[in-house]
Order: structure tokens, then C-alpha cells, then sequence
């Protein structure tokens, strides 16, 4: 109950933040928006870290980057962040699979040799 009231009140300092941020800016393509958005959603589960369960972030990292995937498959940084996820989550061939991809995209992913 707390994290849910936690996520309500983070939501509504959010929303307002992200229409000043992408109002004031116009000239915001779409996906400058949406990555600003990102940034913004990222900072929110950041300063909750403290009351949240790890493996529940981890999850919700999980499903963020596999929302970006679905709509950017060739962002090889999505797949090693989303195979660090799976790392956590005890997740070990899915995050072979993601490390696996991000070097196929970018080989220069030093991380994602040592996931």
C-alpha cells in the first residue's frame, strides 16, 4: 500500500513536470519527448529505490526495456541494460540472450562481454 500510494504521488509530480519540460521546449521531436519521459520515470524509480524491493525494480526495468526493444530493436544499450535485469532476477539465460544481441549490434558494448 505504501509503494502504491508512493507511485501515486510520484505520477502526479511526473506528469506536470513532463508537459512544463516538453511545452516550454517545443522544438521536442517525438522522440526527444519520449526519452525525456524516460529520464523523468527513471529519476522517480531512483528516489523510490529505498521502499522498493530490488527484484521488483529489476522487473520493472525488465519491462521498460522491453517496451523500448519492441519499438527500437537495433539500441544494442537496451539489450545489456535489460540483460543486467535479467542478471538480477536470477534470469541467466535470458540475460546470455541480451548480452548476446547487444554485442551482435555493437561490439563495442565492453559490458556486455562481462554481464
Amino acid at each position: 500500500m505504501l509503494l502504491e500510494y508512493t507511485l501515486d504521488k510520484q505520477l502526479s509530480i511526473l506528469i506536470p513536470m513532463y508537459f512544463t519540460l516538453t511545452t516550454r521546449h517545443a522544438a521536442l521531436t517525438t522522440r526527444q519527448k519520449g526519452i525525456v519521459f524516460s529520464i523523468l520515470c527513471i529519476l522517480m524509480l531512483h528516489s523510490s529505490a529505498a521502499i522498493a524491493d530490488p527484484r521488483e525494480e529489476a522487473m520493472a526495468t525488465v519491462a521498460h526495456f522491453t517496451t523500448l526493444i519492441t519499438a527500437e530493436s537495433a539500441r544494442a544499450r537496451h539489450y545489456r541494460l535489460r540483460g543486467d535485469a535479467h542478471y538480477l532476477l536470477n534470469h541467466l539465460d535470458l540475460a546470455i540472450a541480451d548480452y548476446s544481441e547487444c554485442i551482435r549490434l555493437d561490439d563495442k558494448q565492453d559490458e556486455a562481454y562481462f554481464g
